[in-house]
């Protein structure tokens, strides 16, 4: 696969994640159909500013990352036996406290397997924010090779990639000890 420029500045190679970007770009832009739709059921008079800000960074990485959020929570969701979910209900549990007490725990490691993942890769996170956040809204993976290409400077970006590199493993730390505690909680229970 070549290497796309676009604006001299970024670099795309992943064409999936280009293709939603720039899709989100479209629906998202002032003239977009969002804003056309929001127009056209009276919501709103003018349009209001859905991309180059916050907004457009969020649903521009939701939509990219969620596949990778729900699929160790749908594996882990598979294993489950509903019979748990019966003999908690049989046993006089409501509905919502068995699944707090009995579902929601079972489900743990997906949730911290699936945000480790989604962590891990929104880290190095470039193509989304470029296109759809503005100045204001630079991720670090930006911000370091900005450092490195615009600014040449190698002391920065190094201390910025160290800093990176200690609180993905603080988190990953912290994430490792909650799913011993969950797998503990879950065998002595």
């Amino acid at each position: 696969m070549k290497t796309v420029v676009w604006h001299d500045r970024i670099r795309i190679k992943h064409p999936t994640a280009r293709l939603r970007t720039f899709a989100w770009l479209v629906l998202l832009q002032d003239t977009g159909l969002v804003n056309q739709m929001l127009i056209g059921l009276g919501l709103i008079d003018a349009p209001i500013s859905l991309i180059r800000n916050q907004f457009g960074v969020v649903v521009g990485m939701s939509n990219i990352l969620l596949p990778y959020m729900v699929l160790p929570l749908v594996a882990v969701m598979r294993g489950i036996d509903p019979n748990l979910m019966r003999a908690a209900t049989i046993s006089g549990a409501s509905p919502l406290r068995s699944f707090f007490r009995v579902y929601l725990p079972l489900t743990l490691p997906g949730i911290l397997s699936g945000t480790v993942l989604t962590m891990t890769l929104s880290l190095g996170f470039y193509i989304t924010p470029a296109v759809l956040g503005g100045s204001g809204n630079v991720m670090i993976a930006q911000l370091i090779a900005d450092q490195i290409n615009q600014q040449v400077n190698f002391a920065f970006s190094s201390a910025l990639a160290v800093a990176l590199i200690i609180f993905s493993s603080v988190a990953f730390g912290a994430f490792a000890l909650l799913l011993s505690v969950s797998k503990k909680k879950i065998a002595g229970a």
